[in-house]
C-alpha cells in the first residue's frame, strides 16, 4: 500500500509540482491550499507524512505544526517543512517545534524524494499484531 502524504502549500504552482513529483514516485497525495484546510485534513487521519510551507496567510506552518501535535490523528505524523525562510534561526525554530526535516526553496526534487524516503523509513509505524 502506498504511503499517504499531505502537502500544505499556498502557492498553487509549487503545490502542483510537489504533487506530480510525489505521485510519479508512487505516493498517494492530497493537498491543502492553506494551513487551516491542512489541519482539517490531517485531523481526519491516515497520513504517513505531512509536507508544509511555513509562510502562508492566516495560520503559518509553525502554528500548523503546533496544532497538529495536539490532534491524536496527527500527533506523531512526521512533518517536513519546505520554505523560502532560509535563516538559521527559522530552521532551528522549525526543528525545535518538531519538524523532522527543513528544506529551503528553491529545492531539488531529487533531494525532496530522498528526504521523504529517509523519513518514511525512520518513522515507519510498527506492524499491527
Amino acid at each position: 500500500m502506498a504511503n499517504r502524504i499531505l502537502i500544505v502549500e499556498d502557492e498553487e504552482g509549487i503545490r502542483e509540482i510537489e504533487k506530480i513529483v510525489l505521485q510519479k514516485d508512487g505516493y498517494q497525495v492530497e493537498t491543502a491550499e492553506d494551513a487551516r484546510i491542512g489541519l482539517t485534513k490531517a485531523s481526519a487521519g491516515g497520513f504517513d507524512l505531512i509536507i508544509s510551507d511555513i509562510m502562508m496567510p492566516g495560520m503559518d506552518g509553525f502554528q500548523l505544526l503546533q496544532e497538529l501535535r495536539k490532534v491524536p490523528a496527527s500527533k506523531s505524523v512526521p512533518v517536513i517543512f519546505i520554505t523560502a525562510m532560509d535563516e538559521q534561526r527559522d530552521k532551528i525554530k522549525g526543528l525545535n517545534l518538531g519538524a523532522v526535516e527543513y528544506i529551503t526553496k528553491p529545492f531539488s526534487t531529487r533531494e525532496l524524494l530522498e528526504k521523504i524516503k529517509e523519513v518514511l523509513i525512520s518513522y515507519r509505524k510498527p506492524a499491527q499484531a
